[in-house]
């Protein structure tokens, strides 16, 4: 990505560090900033990101000039573990979709035979093998970049597992019945206070639209918007999901149902976060503007 984009990003994931519970900045004594595959290249910030799953490292993101003397001014945003610095999880560099998204494509790269099941594993739900996470145009939609962020590294461990006595762990269970909900902004005291988020309730509610009306049609009236329609298979599946009760307006516990969500396309979406607010869908209707 160009520097403006990587200087904007890193504004906004500052402003998140001092709003959002879950999200540090990496101190400047961390040992990330003395790694070798960071050493001696321009960089901005980095920030933490707490794991909702206790035995998981925390993620840290970091905005990067990669490749410095091939590519100079092509920025990049890394995710590597902290507890394992030395490999990268994810290098978003790619931007999609007139520059509004990040575009990452999975290269399965072992050496056992089985890097062609990887990549059908991760293309059951990423289609092309690409993953695009719109860029945040707010500190709530911070909160959703990084969540998509998780869910993608996750999703990339367990398709890397793939036929290895460690990919048993990593392959998540049948999922129970969406009317109970999920639990969402449980409090934990590990130096920060992080709200628990189960990733899964985004493609559990995105699996509920899908199967009651055959499509993910954004529901701001006078929208309509499917990305299917719009990029065939390319888009199939996907929609941004937005939690109608901010998450960071939440105190202690909350049960989200899938009633909770709403299925909102990527243009409506940031504009019912824009200036850090968070709008009704009929605010940012179409149909409801002066």
């Amino acid at each position: 990505m160009i520097e403006a984009k990587a200087k904007a990003l890193d504004a906004l994931l500052r402003a998140a560090a001092n709003e959002l519970p879950f999200i540090q900045l990496v101190a400047k004594r961390h040992p990330l900033w003395s790694h070798k595959w960071l050493k001696d290249k321009k960089h901005r910030a980095a920030v933490r990101i707490a794991s909702d799953v206790p035995e998981d490292s925390a993620l840290l993101l970091v905005t990067v000039e990669w490749l410095p003397r091939s590519r100079p001014g092509d920025w990049y945003l890394v995710g590597v573990a902290e507890k394992a610095l030395g490999t990268t999880e994810i290098e978003f560099h790619h931007t999609a979709q007139n520059g509004t998204a990040l575009r990452w494509n999975y290269p399965p790269r072992k050496h056992d035979g089985l890097n062609a099941k990887r990549a059908k594993r991760f293309a059951a739900k990423y289609p092309l093998g690409q993953a695009h996470i719109a860029f945040p145009t707010s500190v709530d939609a911070v909160s959703i970049f990084v969540e998509e962020i998780q869910e993608l590294v996750a999703d990339r461990r367990r398709a890397d597992a793939l036929g290895t006595l460690e990919g048993a762990k990593h392959i998540p269970p049948d999922s129970a019945n969406n009317d109970a909900g999920f639990p969402e902004g449980e409090e934990f005291q590990r130096y920060i206070v992080h709200r628990h988020r189960e990733r899964k309730l985004r493609m559990a509610k995105i699996n509920e639209v899908l199967e009651s009306t055959g499509g993910l049609a954004c529901e701001v009236p006078g929208c309509t918007f499917d990305f299917k329609k719009t990029y065939g298979a390319l888009g199939d599946g996907f929609a941004h999901v937005h939690h109608i009760t901010p998450l960071s307006s939440l105190k202690g516990i909350r049960i989200t149902k899938l009633d909770d969500l709403a299925i909102v396309c990527a243009n409506c979406h940031a504009m019912i976060h824009l200036g850090g607010k968070s709008r009704s869908l009929i605010e940012v209707s179409p149909t409801h503007q002066p």
